[in-house]
């Protein structure tokens, strides 16, 4: 309750302050202010928050990835349509496009998640998690819907690069070892 009175009070305060110095709080300000209420448990709030800030700034790319973040469990088309729109605002946008492509992975849709992966390998061909990431999908694929070799051979092409960068990461040599179990 404390932390509910306060946070309104700090509201307040600033939105006075921008009152009389006829400032009015960006984009920014209300993704952070968005941010620290759902760190905060105030996810009503922080929602609130997020969409103020797209009536104050309609392209911003990060609210729209919060936006997107927010609703991934309880509303995954329109999570899937705010990191779109975050995307179209700037294809190159990691994190976006990450969640994207986890939320399709989330939802079965794995081809859709291979295709988000493979960009984002594009542009950061060294990060681990986007290649365990797609060799998880591939592996996925293959083994709920194609059954193919070639999603196979590409899954074990994909845990061995990441078995290259880190021979501890996660579960990539158990991957590896059913994987290769399979193949044979």
């Amino acid at each position: 309750m404390i932390v509910k009175k306060l946070i309104l009070l700090f509201i307040g305060i600033v939105l006075a302050v921008g009152v009389f110095a006829q400032i009015v709080p960006d984009g920014e300000f209300f993704r952070s202010l968005g941010d620290f209420m759902i760190k905060n448990g105030q996810s009503a709030a922080a929602l609130s928050a997020y969409e103020k800030g797209l009536e104050v700034e309609p392209g911003n790319k990060y609210l729209l990835n919060n936006l997107g973040y927010y609703y991934k469990d309880q509303n995954p088309l329109l999570a899937e349509d705010h990191f779109l729109a975050a995307l179209q605002i700037d294809p190159d946008y990691v994190n976006a496009r990450n969640n994207l492509a986890l939320l399709y992975n989330r939802n079965k849709e794995y081809s859709k998640a291979i295709e988000q992966l493979d960009i984002l390998l594009s542009l950061e061909p060294g990060n681990i998690n986007f290649n365990y990431d797609i060799a998880i999908n591939y592996a996925n694929r293959f083994y709920y819907q194609t059954k193919t070799y070639e999603d196979l051979d590409y899954a074990i092409s994909y845990f061995k690069k990441v078995y290259d960068m880190d021979p501890d990461f996660e579960h990539t040599l158990q991957n590896l070892n059913v994987l290769n179990e399979i193949r044979g």
